[in-house]
């Protein structure tokens, strides 16, 4: 295990010492970001919307690319892994009828757990709660945050205190971060801290 570690830290280490991204890569690459964005003005007709949503992936990925310090430092597999995996996922969910099943009932049972705030804060805030009734005194901003956006806030954060109380979430969050470091590479740390946002970023 600490071998592995050694390993690990090494390669890291050799891969921050390497040159920093030359001037003419970032000129370039700019370049080529404003070649990509003009061809999908331009040609928005021949592209359709999905050729555009193409072209505008590569480009956050060079604008990345032309402010990186140290572009040959760049862990590759973690990027190109990165984007299989959004891309398993979307074809998953719009190309497999089971997986967008899944995800339609997940979808649903998300919804009407949300739901139970509602009926929560209509407990404790009355009509204040109710954009129906609040509509005529606040105009068409409906509800106040306090009374509307605040206990949901409160009511999933509560939630997931509960299940990080119980060892739910660390069990979750445990599992995730395995399987992202197996496939991307990552460390650690840097998968712990995107694993736990999922589930605590907002909360």
């Amino acid at each position: 295990m600490a071998n592995g570690n050694t390993s690990e830290a090494s390669a890291s280490t050799s891969l921050a010492d390497r040159p920093p991204t030359p001037l003419w890569w970032r000129l370039a690459l700019a370049g080529l970001v404003l070649v990509l964005t003009l061809t999908a003005l331009l040609a928005q007709e021949a592209l359709g919307t999905r050729g555009q949503a193409l072209l505008g992936v590569f480009c956050f990925i060079l604008v990345v690319a032309v402010f990186s310090k140290n572009l040959r430092a760049v862990h590759w597999r973690t990027i190109i892994m990165g984007f299989l995996l959004q891309l398993g996922l979307a074809l998953l969910v719009l190309r497999v009828e089971a997986g967008y099943q899944a995800f339609e009932q997940a979808g649903v049972a998300i919804t009407t757990f949300l739901d139970f705030t509602a009926a929560g804060t209509t407990v404790v805030f009355g009509k204040l709660a109710d954009p129906r009734a609040m509509t005529p005194v606040f105009g068409p901003k409906s509800v106040p945050f306090a009374f509307g956006a605040l206990p949901t806030i409160i009511f999933v954060s509560s939630f997931f205190s509960v299940l990080y109380y119980l060892g739910v979430l660390q069990f979750v969050v445990k599992i995730l971060a395995r399987v992202m470091m197996y496939l991307m590479g990552t460390s650690g740390a840097e998968t712990l801290s995107a694993t736990a946002n999922v589930f605590m970023g907002q909360t």
